[in-house]
């Protein structure tokens, strides 16, 4: 009898070692998906700020695109009526849609009044 008493107290012994062993194990792995998850996070933080500066950088030059193209119109539309003033005739600044004043009209006027 007293063998079988020290039989099962050692069953019971290795029972507790083996229940110890399980849960240090479970309690390395739940340390090691920790340690992986804060990795991750970094990771996406690190990703984070990333995307914001490419989209920042990506408004500034949509930005300058829509002037570079505001000022290639302007350009184009400005060509245009400059080649049809040769065209047609000399250019005295009105098919450019340019403001200036002739002095041979100012000056014929004067003259007849």
């Amino acid at each position: 009898m007293t063998k079988c008493r020290m039989l099962l107290q050692e069953n019971q012994e290795l029972g507790k070692q083996l229940s110890q062993g399980k849960v240090a194990q479970l309690e390395a792995e739940i340390a090691l998906q920790k340690k992986y998850s804060q990795e991750l996070k970094a990771a996406q933080d690190e990703l984070s700020e990333y995307v914001f500066q490419v989209d920042e950088e990506a408004e500034g030059l949509h930005t300058s695109i829509l002037g570079c193209s505001s000022d290639l119109t302007l350009a184009n539309k400005l060509t245009t009526k400059l080649t049809a003033g040769r065209t047609n005739g000399p250019v005295d600044g009105s098919s450019t849609g340019i403001q200036g004043t002739t002095k041979s009209s100012t000056s014929s006027n004067e003259m007849t009044h």
